[in-house]
């Protein structure tokens, strides 16, 4: 069995890529603020100004466990430099480059330091647990961050997002496109609810966990990005009891161990099962497996149309292939008729 530890898009440095994309759906990850000179609140996460930015003494504490920094760059060059906290990136073209520089060279940051580091080895840096998983195969419920679950499975950020405070939605500010307004700086200093002495619970049960070590198993997962790990501790060994993971992990959106099995059904790709492995690799961010389905389904496209993946998806598998696939297999013919390919 193959480590899934090199799959994008179930890690936290894949969650933190976009900050943008978090701002809007998931805000309520944030638990740090950063003022700037210029007095504008930008939202961050405490564990990479700890890691990040040591010598960035907190300005305040909150009961809640927000906190508070204050810098002494305008907004401009502080945004610059935490993308730089979390990409390891920056375009030395950029006007006041020198000054971002400085901000880095005084704040402790060294160059790309955060991405060496990988969740077993920061756990302890977390915040406390704001997140409970119950089941009725657990005989006391399991604690976890919400930041490590979100950043792996799929299904919890959507529920994040449907549960989130309309207080907790900062509307987007073109110009400044991190900057939140007022009102989300006044939910996360004084929100009512506190995450960190009563987390937010989970009911596991809707999603049918086989085992109670199947779910340890699933945790353990995201915490260290290792399935091989995770099954081998828990004594998830024999076919049908990874199999029984594997599906559960599909329920939950688990994304990093669809994307194995994705990759495992791929070594048989065939007209019967090309469908599902689509849909896997798709939904498991599994890039290479998605190409290699997309490749097969085009050069068999002919012969899928006529229905022959018919009862082998559930609907909603089957309407994802047919809308994503579709597009590319019809250009696919007309570059070809026109003799583009």
């Amino acid at each position: 069995m193959s480590s899934s530890s090199k799959y994008p898009g179930k890690s936290l440095k894949s969650l933190i890529s976009s900050r943008s994309e978090i701002n809007s759906k998931f805000p309520h990850l944030y638990d740090a603020i950063i003022i700037t000179s210029n007095g504008d609140a930008i939202p961050f996460f405490q564990l990479f100004m700890q890691i990040n930015a040591p010598d960035i003494a907190p300005l305040k504490k909150e009961k809640n466990g927000v906190v508070t920094y204050k810098v002494n760059y305008d907004t401009e060059v502080t945004i610059k430099a935490l993308e730089y906290i979390l990409t390891g990136k920056i375009n030395k073209e950029f006007e006041n480059y020198k000054k971002v520089e400085e901000f880095l060279k005084t704040s402790g940051t060294q160059s790309a330091k955060w991405i060496k580091y990988t969740l077993p080895n920061i756990a302890d840096k977390l915040p406390l647990t704001d997140v409970c998983l119950k089941s009725k195969l657990l005989k006391q419920p399991i604690q976890m961050h919400r930041l490590v679950m979100a950043s792996h499975c799929t299904w919890f950020r959507t529920h994040l997002a449907k549960t989130a405070p309309s207080a907790n939605k900062p509307t987007s500010v073109p110009s400044i496109p991190y900057v939140i307004p007022e009102t989300y700086v006044k939910y996360l200093t004084q929100k009512k609810e506190n995450y960190f002495t009563s987390p937010l619970e989970l009911d596991l049960d809707s999603f049918e966990p086989p085992s109670e070590k199947h779910i340890r198993a699933l945790v353990h997962f995201c915490y260290n990005d290792d399935l091989d790990a995770a099954c081998e501790k828990f004594g998830i060994t024999s076919e049908d009891e990874m199999n029984q993971m594997f599906q559960f992990a599909e329920k939950i959106g688990l994304i990093g161990i669809q994307g194995e099995y994705a990759k495992r059904l791929s070594k048989n790709m065939s007209l019967q099962n090309v469908g599902r492995i689509f849909s896997l690799s798709t939904k498991g961010e599994e890039q290479e497996v998605h190409d290699k389905a997309v490749q097969f389904i085009l050069s068999n496209w002919s012969v899928l149309r006529k229905g022959v993946l018919k009862n082998q998806m559930n609907s909603e598998e089957e309407n994802l292939l047919y809308e994503q696939v579709s597009g590319i297999a019809n250009m696919f013919c007309l570059h070809k008729k026109n003799g583009l390919m």
